[in-house]
C-alpha cells in the first residue's frame, strides 16, 4: 500500500487516532496569506531533486484552509532520559544517524472547523531519503526524555482533535535520520487534498 492510499484509509478516523494526546489551542497572531509558489521555471529542480514549484518556506496552505508552517529543527547525537527504575539518567544513542526533532504549526485559515489530520501525513526528507516519525526511541518512550537545561526540548507526541477558524497549534515530531546538518531538511506534507493549487506532496523548509 503506498502512502497516499494509506492516508485515504486513515482519513476517516483521523480525529480519533491522529496522535497520542491533545494540546490546548494556541491563539493565532494573524499574519499575511501564504505567497503563491514561484512563478518562474516551475519545473526547475533543486539540488536534491525536489521540484522548485513544490518547495515552500516557511508555510503552505491546502485547499481546505489548513496551513502548515515549518518552524525549525534540531538534531542530537544522544538523548538523555529518565529510566523506569528512577535511578538517575541514561542516554539513548541511535544505532546510526541522529535524533531529530522538527517543530511546526498547523492553523486554520478557512471559515469552517477542520477535523484533525493524521500525524502520518508528515515525513522528514533529507538527502533524498524520507523518514517516518517515531513514537519512541528504541525502548525509550518520548515521555521519558529529559534533556539537560539549556538544550533544545524533545517532546512526546501530542496532537489535536479539531481546528476552529483562526486557531493555530504548535506541534513537534521526532525522527531518527541520517546526520547531514548542512543538507536541506524538508517537512514533507502528504495531504489528501491539493496544497497551493497542486496535488500533494509539498516540501517545506523553515524560514531563513
Amino acid at each position: 500500500m503506498d502512502r497516499r492510499t494509506a492516508l485515504t484509509v486513515l482519513a476517516g478516523a483521523a480525529a480519533a487516532t491522529a496522535g497520542c494526546g491533545f494540546v490546548e489551542p494556541e491563539p493565532t497572531g494573524g499574519g499575511e496569506e501564504t505567497p503563491p509558489p514561484p512563478a518562474e521555471d516551475p519545473d526547475r529542480q533543486v539540488a536534491d531533486s525536489v521540484p522548485a514549484s513544490r518547495r515552500f518556506s516557511p508555510a503552505a496552505t491546502a485547499d481546505s484552509g489548513l496551513t502548515l508552517e515549518a518552524l525549525g529543527w534540531h538534531g542530537h547525537d544522544r538523548v538523555r532520559y529518565a529510566p523506569d527504575d528512577g535511578d538517575g539518567f541514561k542516554f539513548y544513542e541511535p544505532p546510526e544517524g541522529w535524533v531529530l526533532a522538527y517543530d511546526f504549526a498547523l492553523s486554520n485559515r478557512g471559515e469552517e472547523p477542520l477535523d484533525a489530520v493524521t500525524d502520518y501525513e508528515f515525513v522528514l526528507r533529507v538527502d533524498g531519503a524520507e523518514y517516518d516519525h517515531r513514537h519512541a526511541l528504541g525502548d525509550v518512550s518520548l515521555s521519558q526524555v529529559n534533556q539537560p537545561d539549556g538544550e533544545a526540548e524533545i517532546r512526546r507526541l501530542t496532537w489535536y482533535s479539531e481546528l476552529d477558524p483562526g486557531e493555530r497549534k504548535r506541534l513537534q515530531l521526532v525522527f531518527e535520520a541520517s546526520k547531514a546538518p548542512d543538507a536541506a531538511h524538508y517537512l514533507v506534507w502528504y495531504h489528501g487534498g491539493q496544497i497551493e493549487g497542486a496535488d500533494a506532496p509539498a516540501y517545506l523548509l523553515p524560514e531563513g
